[in-house]
């Protein structure tokens, strides 16, 4: 239940940058392009926040949390880079 609140909540969260972007930038390839890079870079946070809690309050292991942590994240590479050389594959 969990991940579908988080799911729901990341695509309420790009429609809001879209539409921010879109009263700013107004209509265009230019507002999307703008709208889909906050809401990477926010998104990032957000799962970077939801495994921090996971570790320091649940009590996961890093290891437990890092594969949730590459299935919330919509910009694969950041996930890829980081698991390099640990055995993960995201």
């Amino acid at each position: 239940m969990r991940t579908s609140i988080f799911i729901v909540c990341g695509f309420l969260l790009w429609g809001a940058c879209l539409g921010a972007a879109r009263l700013i930038l107004g209509l265009g390839a230019a507002s999307m392009a703008t709208a889909t890079v906050v809401f990477v870079a926010a998104w990032f946070i957000v799962a970077a926040v939801n495994m921090a809690v996971g570790i320091l309050k649940a009590g996961y292991s890093f290891g437990e949390e890092f594969p949730i942590f590459c299935s919330y994240s919509r910009s694969r590479r950041w996930p890829r880079f980081l698991s390099i050389g640990s055995g993960w594959a995201c």
